[in-house]
């Protein structure tokens, strides 16, 4: 008896092959949404572009410059023309990436990556267009991230001159304190001390939030000069503010005089100078009061 076999019979066709491929690539691009996780795992934050063959997303990952990710999934599995044409821009694009941590994970710049990354996608014959605006993105990071030190050393230098002058005024009146003007005028004495020790205090506190201060563009260098010497003036108001409440025994009472009264007095003119709010909050304990 003859036995016919088809060998054939579980060999799928190229035409289930190619149904099986379009499937899982429009199920993968399709479950890759905003809080799911992407194919390596990372969470997906957000998403600046999505197209038929690529997804250009923002990740969850620690470092600022792996945040920004491009997959790309062509419907023809042997179709690489999308990915050549990504390829030619990727030199570029990771050297935006390299620059992205000037931003302080800026979205609008990552934004700006993500439409140009689209151009060359989609329109493979304007790369060289892509990696233009690309360059002049890495440029523009890198020029408002200098702004924003330049900016930042304004607003320090603004609010150190006040405390140097301040230190210059209070070491010379303690150097001829033995004068007569000095000693006829003792509260003037006090006065600079007071004010060297609230513009110190003034100057530590901008020290330590200059990171937080927001630096616009196209602004002028300048400007955060006299919002330093801003900052420090108030500082240095607060201080004599404090050295008043404290002699009118308004605030503190409990303190008496001597040297231990004088250096209590003058850490808190510090106090008053490093904070803006202590000034305000003794005062309304007061009125509570």
């Amino acid at each position: 008896m003859n036995t016919h076999v088809n060998l054939n019979e579980d060999i799928p066709s190229p035409i289930d092959e190619k149904e099986a491929y379009t499937k899982k690539q429009q199920e993968t691009l399709e479950a890759m949404k905003i809080g799911s996780p992407d194919v390596n795992g990372y969470l997906i934050k957000n998403i600046y572009a999505r197209g038929d063959e690529y997804l250009i997303y923002d990740s969850t990952d620690v470092s600022i410059h792996q945040t920004i990710r491009v997959m790309i999934y062509t419907k023809v599995d042997e179709d690489n023309s999308t990915i050549n044409a990504f390829n030619n821009v990727k030199i570029k694009f990771d050297k935006l990436k390299s620059v992205l941590y000037k931003s302080g994970d800026n979205s609008l710049h990552k934004q700006r990556a993500a439409s140009a990354i689209v151009i060359a996608l989609q329109e493979h014959n304007r790369v060289d267009e892509v990696n233009t605006v690309l360059d002049t993105l890495s440029d523009e990071i890198t020029k408002e991230y200098t702004d924003k030190l330049w900016g930042r050393l304004a607003y320090l230098a603004g609010t150190l001159s006040i405390t140097l002058l301040a230190i210059i005024a209070a070491f010379l009146a303690y150097t001829f304190r033995d004068i007569t003007f000095f000693k006829s005028n003792n509260l003037i004495s006090n006065f600079l001390y007071c004010s060297m020790f609230a513009s110190i205090g003034g100057f530590f506190s901008v020290s330590l939030k200059s990171q937080s201060i927001f630096i616009m563009q196209a602004t002028s260098k300048w400007m955060y000069f006299f919002y330093g010497l801003e900052r420090n003036f108030i500082a240095v108001i607060a201080g004599l503010a404090c050295f008043v409440l404290l002699s009118s025994e308004i605030i503190f009472a409990n303190i008496k005089d001597g040297n231990t009264g004088f250096f209590f007095t003058m850490s808190i003119c510090f106090f008053s100078g490093f904070s803006e709010k202590f000034i305000p909050n003794a005062l309304n304990t007061l009125g509570n009061e």
